[in-house]
Formats: structure tokens, sequence, C-alpha cells
């Protein structure tokens, strides 16, 4: 008689989630090692040694930084309310198909892979951007008679930082690690408000508060004020501590 082998079986292999990145070095770590934030980086530092070589600092330098923090929170809110959450059968989502990926993400928010931007994503945002800070900047430049490269070079670095701290903030919110500072504190309760809270509310990842309120123009709802929460987790409560 032959003894019998049984196997156990094999447990499945873990995936990396932002669950496992319980210390600030950590995120950093898995920050830069993703695709999406080193092209935000790398754009980030051609146009920062552009902007040192042009030379020509003025007043007008800090005016372009001025207007880019403005409306750094606006567009990121519009970007948040009409791309990715674009509701199905509008021409956003038929065209651009820019909510898919964002619905995955708010299915599972931990997982990595739907977490950061898409690369194709980071190279699509580089020239709106690029447009965006061109639209806000060079008309007052002109207006004021400043000069125009170098100044407009300067707000490309501010909203291109702008790019690069709103994904660093958006991993840094959904890891395991909780942040000590106030700012990053209150950012990731907002956050994990807008996740398991209400998906209409807190639109804007890396502001406290961005624009006025209203159904959709308001990101720092306070919780008590919205009741329903639209997240598969149920328990809440223990998210936004």
């Amino acid at each position: 008689m032959t003894a019998t082998t049984i196997s156990r079986p094999t447990a499945p292999a873990h995936t990396f989630t932002a669950n496992d990145l319980a210390t600030k070095r950590e995120v950093a770590g898995a920050y830069l090692r993703n695709r999406s934030p080193q092209l935000m980086l790398a754009t980030l530092a051609v146009v920062l040694v552009a902007r040192l070589l042009t030379g020509g600092w003025g007043i007008a330098d800090l005016i372009v930084v001025g207007v880019v923090i403005l409306i750094n929170g606006t567009f990121e809110w519009m970007v948040h309310r009409f791309l990715l959450h674009a509701p199905d059968g509008s021409i956003r989502m038929r065209v651009l198909g820019t909510s898919v990926g964002h619905r995955k993400h708010h299915l599972d928010p931990a997982d990595m892979r739907h977490l950061m931007l898409r690369p194709i994503e980071v190279v699509q945002f580089v020239p709106m951007l690029a447009a965006i800070a061109a639209a806000a900047s060079l008309p007052l430049l002109w207006i004021t008679g400043s000069p125009m490269l170098a100044p407009y070079l300067t707000a490309l670095v501010a909203a291109y930082i702008g790019l690069a701290h709103y994904e660093w903030t958006h991993l840094l919110v959904h890891a395991r690690y909780r942040p000590t500072s106030r700012y990053y504190a209150r950012l990731s309760r907002n956050h994990r408000l807008h996740h398991h809270r209400n998906e209409n509310y807190w639109l804007a990842a890396q502001h406290r508060s961005a624009v006025p309120r209203s159904r959709g123009f308001n990101s720092y709802l306070r919780a008590d004020r919205v009741r329903h929460p639209l997240s598969t987790l149920d328990d809440t409560d223990s998210l936004l501590h």
C-alpha cells in the first residue's frame, strides 16, 4: 500500500495595496517608484531648469504663482466633478471614458492600480495645465507690461508642483499611515468622507476648502450634514479618525 500525499492549497499571492504603507517613508518609496509621479517630477525638473536658466526674477513671478494657487483648487474640483465622476451616457463617458478607472478606485480605494494616475493621464494633464497656466497668466502679464516667458515658466513650475502634490496627497490619505500634521490630517479626513460618506462632496483632495458651497461646489461640507454613505464599506466612522 502506498501512502497518499495530500497537498495543501496554496494561499493566494498578496497584492500590494496602499494598506501596506504604514510609515511616511514607505509612502514616499511607493510614490517615487510609481511611473506617474516619476513623469510628473521629470517634467517639473525640466521646466524648473528652464526657468532657472532664463533668469530675470521679479514681482511678476510672485503674481503668477498667486494666480496658480488661486485657481488650482477650482481646477482640481472641476476635473474631479465633471471628468472623474462623469455620469453614464454622457459624452465625457462615451468619448473620453474618464470615470472608468476612478469608479474602480472608489470600489477599492487602496488598490494601487487605480489609486495613482495612469502615465497616459499624466501626459494629458501636462499640456492641459500648460494651457491653463498660459490662459491665467499671459493676459495679466501683457496688461501689466511684464516680461512673458520667464514668469510663464514660473507659473508652469507652480502648476506642475501642484500636480505632483496632488498625487502625493492622494496616495498619503489612502495609506495605512495616518498624517500627523493638522493640514494633512484634515485633508485625509475630508477625502475619506468623500469616499465613505458622500461622493458628491469633498471633491478637492489637496485643499481644505476650494470653492463655494452648493451640491456640487461644496468640497468642505461637515460630516453631520451628509448622512448617506455611498461606499461599499459600512464602518464609515472608523475610517474618519
